[in-house]
């Protein structure tokens, strides 16, 4: 209420230092509404105790309904979400289309303001926009029908990126501090897009025109005193956004590198997954057996009987992602005590029942319950130098592999495709891409093998060869992982 307040006082002073007058019945066109909902009845409901705002929400109704912008420019909040009805979150949609995601925070609400920003100019067919943003839009991998769907929303696109993200421990290029704009953790950027003509999105090439700016918070102050997109000194460069990424930052990767054309991880196999959330790991996770299995054994036995007290002896309580009523009706399985890479080099215990743990990620793990490799690594990382790359013969736990980033699973051998029994006697079948295993066989002049057999066979190309060779690092299958707590 306070900043619609002060925006009609601040307003009407400059326009009277101009020597403009309101007449009677007019005001400045400011109004108090939640942009992210639609036309509203509310006012109806005002009407009675509170006719001001049942005006005013009669009068954003107008403007919602008949109005069309063609300026939008804020800096909108960096929150989760906080509003959702049907119409935006049916307009949000378009960035979500084909990514195919598990996970995403394309819900939040600089996401969802970005949105109705090419919503109204679209409407419109002409208009320009610009946000100071939440700058993880440019580069996450869960945004890439996002930047695709902004791009070729505009004519013109200018993308100033303001680093300082503190939770990345940025620095200049030279080594120098970085510090960010504002005094939030986040990195910023600013854009400006432009729409100028009613060609579909198609018609117009896929670029960007793009700039990166390091330094102290007052550096980048004083050159946004003076930076305008048409300045001689601007420095803005010309990029071009390739599908199907659709990356908006500045990437040092040649052209001719084989790199972009190499097959993507989860192109060579077939099966991968986030590691396990325990939601509990004081519960479901401990450093041997024995302890495990008496803890897990007391609780599950009692639980149903004895429900407070073994709350209160093992401090369970119910939150988000997890309650306690997931252990009732349950029955110890001491064969659901097992091996588990917690950490590198962290080998722990843990009762995996999927139906008790937070998130057991079954389809995935069950094939780590009987003799097998993995590939750990992370699909993203927050600073340099990149090590979040590792080798597991047991499920994994969420954060494995880094401690701020989700860690994924790539099992070598998959047993059976059934979840009845998670420990099936199934035979193993080589969980590669016959596309990659094909392309790699010819490329080294082998024939490919795919039998479960760690004997190096000349001419030959066993599945262990073809995990050594595109992870970038010889493996055998006991030795990282070779000591198993008891």
């Amino acid at each position: 209420m306070a900043p619609y307040a002060i925006a009609h006082l601040k307003i009407g002073l400059k326009l009277t230092e101009t020597g403009y007058r309101f007449a009677s019945k007019e005001r400045a066109r400011v109004y108090l509404t939640n942009s992210l909902e639609p036309c509203s009845t509310s006012q109806q409901v005002f009407a009675d105790w509170f006719p001001a705002l049942a005006a005013e929400s009669q009068e954003v109704n107008e403007v919602k309904i008949s109005k069309k912008f063609t300026v939008i420019f804020g800096n909108p909040p960096y929150s989760k979400s906080l509003t959702s009805n049907a119409w935006i979150n049916g307009l949000l949609d378009d960035f979500k289309r084909g990514i195919n995601e598990k996970k995403s925070d394309l819900t939040r609400e600089e996401w969802k303001f970005l949105r109705i920003a090419i919503w109204h100019i679209e409407r419109s067919t002409v208009g320009v926009m610009s946000y100071v943003v939440n700058n993880a839009f440019l580069s996450a991998p869960t945004h890439r029908q996002l930047r695709k769907f902004f791009i070729d929303s505009n004519d013109q696109v200018y993308i100033l990126d303001l680093h300082g993200d503190a939770n990345k421990g940025e620095t200049a290029p030279d080594g120098s501090e970085d510090k960010n704009v504002f005094d939030i953790k986040q990195g910023v950027c600013v854009f400006a897009a432009t729409k100028n003509s009613r060609a579909e999105p198609s018609a117009h090439p896929r670029t960007v025109r793009h700039q990166d700016m390091f330094g102290s918070r007052a550096t980048k102050y004083d050159k946004l005193g003076w930076l305008s997109v048409g300045h001689p000194n601007a420095g803005f460069e010309t990029r071009t956004v390739d599908e199907p990424w659709c990356f908006l930052y500045r990437r040092d990767i040649n052209e001719d590198s084989p790199y972009p054309n190499w097959f993507a991880i989860n192109a060579i196999f077939v099966n991968s997954n986030t590691g396990i959330q325990t939601k509990n790991d004081d519960l479901f996770v401990s450093h041997t057996r024995n302890t495990l299995d008496a803890r897990m054994k007391r609780v599950l036995d009692e639980i149903d009987d004895n429900e407070a007290v073994i709350r209160r002896e093992f401090e369970l309580s119910d939150s988000a992602g997890w309650k306690v009523s997931r252990l009732k009706g349950l029955h110890f399985d001491a064969e659901k005590n097992i091996a588990f890479l917690y950490k590198p080099f962290d080998i722990r215990r843990i009762y995996f029942e999927p139906s008790a743990l937070g998130r057991a990620r079954v389809t995935t793990m069950r094939h780590m319950l009987r003799e097998n490799i993995a590939l750990v690594a992370t699909r993203q990382f927050t600073r340099l130098p990149f090590g979040h790359v590792f080798v597991s013969r047991f499920p994994i736990e969420e954060k494995t592999g880094s401690h701020d980033r989700t860690t994924q699973l790539f099992p070598l051998f998959l047993y059976g495709d059934g979840l009845e029994d998670l420990f099936c006697s199934a035979e193993p079948i080589p969980a590669i891409a016959a596309t990659f295993i094909s392309v790699l066989a010819a490329a080294l002049g082998l024939e490919y093998s795919p039998q479960f057999d760690r004997t190096v066979v000349e001419g030959q190309l066993s599945p262990f060869d073809v995990f050594s060779t595109s992870t970038r690092f010889s493996i055998r299958l006991f030795t990282v992982n070779d000591m198993v707590p008891s």
